[in-house]
């Protein structure tokens, strides 16, 4: 993995850091600290997902909706009366469910992926609309389920220990075992790795799947964290996934990702948000720097294959056979 997105925001955060702490010092309290940490977590963990399906050469645009009726669900079942646990475990079958839609409709329909999982986003979107019954709201969570969110050791929150165990793993996934080296085969070029034995389609179709785990696991932690549900929990949460991701160091064409790089971004666009509510900033320009950060990862990703002589192609525009043949 090409270190210089890792390095580039490592360096930008020395900066902004000592910025904060010179003009700002109050930003660092600990419970600010605290709040950011526990943020960052949260969107790390969704962002291994985008990273491992961008990896492949395809990409998941409905990452929002998914979201959103896992974090329903899980919240739905802790007002029910069921344990922490259970809705936890409900919050990821249900992402699971959602990711393997895609995964079915882009690996075994060969749809290319931005096409089937645009399709399946106003799906799941009407979907929750119609399954809530116009309810917009699940409120008064039991303090039982909240302290997923809420809780933690000391300031060490829950949703941080879930990210310490979690980008460890996925590190190792992608890095250190077969299935991970068959991910990144898959995007550098599908047909090689077809012709070599890997199971193509089983492992595009994985990745949706694993997509699907992290942002319920993602979705119930927030809804957690915010003590309540709503329907519109996801949105942002699919130009976030992609960002930390891209910026991350993650390979729009495919063939390569980073855990280090998608947790430093996390930490990049969380600690940027969190400067700008502190300055009291419209939060538009939140987004505007994260559309500003996304521009300078393609145009690092293309320069880097220019030099390398790899084709400027992107599968999930084009059909995974029509880029793996042209």
């Amino acid at each position: 993995v090409d270190r210089t997105y890792q390095w580039s925001i490592a360096t930008f955060l020395v900066l902004l850091t000592v910025a904060l702490a010179v003009f700002a010092g109050g930003f660092f309290s600990v419970d600010n600290v605290s709040d950011l940490a526990t943020t960052v977590a949260m969107t790390a963990i969704v962002g291994c997902g985008a990273l491992l399906v961008i990896a492949t050469g395809n990409i998941d645009v409905s990452a929002g909706p998914i979201y959103a009726i896992a974090g329903f669900a899980a919240a739905t079942g802790a007002k029910a009366g069921l344990s922490p646990v259970v809705c936890l475990a409900l919050g990821i079958g249900v992402g699971a469910a959602l990711g393997l839609v895609n995964g079915v409709l882009v690996a075994v329909l060969q749809l290319p992926s931005i096409i089937a999982t645009l399709g399946t986003s106003s799906l799941f979107s009407g979907a929750l609309v119609l399954g809530t019954g116009g309810a917009n709201w699940v409120t008064d969570l039991p303090a039982a389920f909240t302290s997923l969110g809420q809780g933690g050791w000391g300031p060490i929150s829950v949703p941080v220990l879930f990210a310490v165990v979690i980008l460890p793993l996925v590190w190792l996934l992608s890095t250190q075992t077969s299935a991970g080296r068959r991910v990144m085969a898959v995007g550098s070029n599908s047909e090689a790795a077809r012709l070599v034995g890997i199971r193509v389609k089983l492992v595009e179709g994985a990745t949706f799947v694993l997509n699907g785990i992290f942002l319920g696991i993602g979705a119930t932690l927030a809804v957690a964290y915010l003590g309540q549900a709503q329907t519109n929990l996801g949105a942002g949460i699919t130009f976030t996934a992609l960002t930390v991701a891209v910026v991350g160091g993650t390979d729009v064409f495919g063939g390569t990702g980073s855990v280090l790089g998608v947790t430093l971004a996390a930490v990049l666009i969380e600690m940027t948000d969190s400067a700008l509510v502190f300055f009291h900033i419209d939060s538009l320009w939140a987004k505007a720097l994260q559309g500003l950060f996304i521009l300078m990862a393609l145009a690092m990703s293309v320069a880097q294959h220019r030099r390398s002589r790899r084709p400027l192609r992107l599968p999930w525009v084009r059909g995974r056979k029509a880029a793996d043949h042209a």
